[in-house]
């Protein structure tokens, strides 16, 4: 990926958000980043492109996957780590989307731009709200729980494919790891 040129002493176009403020994807800046942005931002992107009955926004879903990787069966995955901090990140796992947009897993591995960017922007958040480098690089159980997210919300939304989700569903110790939504996707 080729970095876009330097105009007015910023590289690449900005885009306008919430607050009033710019945000320069090629060129982000610690001080440019509110959470009230990325939280309001992400109340708003749908999950699974759109495709639900009833929209399902990435906001939920972060907050889904702050729950989970707080779950007793997810420690061993986590390691030794201050909770707060794992929950922090895990409610920030998809921040970059408030600023990148959302991309579908189908599509990321072939925008290898995309992911740079991501990881950019990901440094960038995590340094404003003091979690340093630790967007970019996530702890496995938050990357479990968002798995077990993918697996779990097409289910407990009533998917077409009869409930089954990506794993036919999830449960531990013979309880479910989230409680069951309402609505449909696809």
């Amino acid at each position: 990926l080729r970095d876009p040129p330097v105009r007015g002493g910023r590289r690449g176009d900005w885009t306008r958000v919430k607050s009033g403020g710019r945000f320069y994807p090629h060129d982000a800046r610690v001080n440019e980043v509110e959470l009230e942005d990325i939280w309001w931002a992400l109340s708003l992107i749908c999950r699974y492109n759109g495709h639900c009955d009833r929209f399902y926004s990435v906001l939920t879903h972060s907050i889904m996957v702050a729950h989970m990787v707080r779950e007793p069966e997810l420690a061993a995955v986590r390691g030794r780590v201050d909770l707060n901090v794992l929950t922090r990140c895990a409610l920030l796992h998809d921040g970059t989307e408030a600023y990148l947009g959302d991309v579908i897993r189908p599509l990321k591995k072939y925008l290898p731009g995309y992911s740079y960017l991501e990881t950019r922007v990901a440094r960038v958040i995590g340094r404003r709200v003091g979690l340093g480098d630790s967007l970019a690089k996530l702890n496995p159980a938050i990357k479990v729980a968002d798995n077990l997210a993918l697996a779990v919300e097409p289910r407990d939304r009533k998917s077409v494919d009869g409930g089954k989700g990506v794993t036919g569903g999830v449960e531990r110790g013979g309880r479910r790891i989230i409680k069951k939504n309402r609505g449909r996707c696809y």
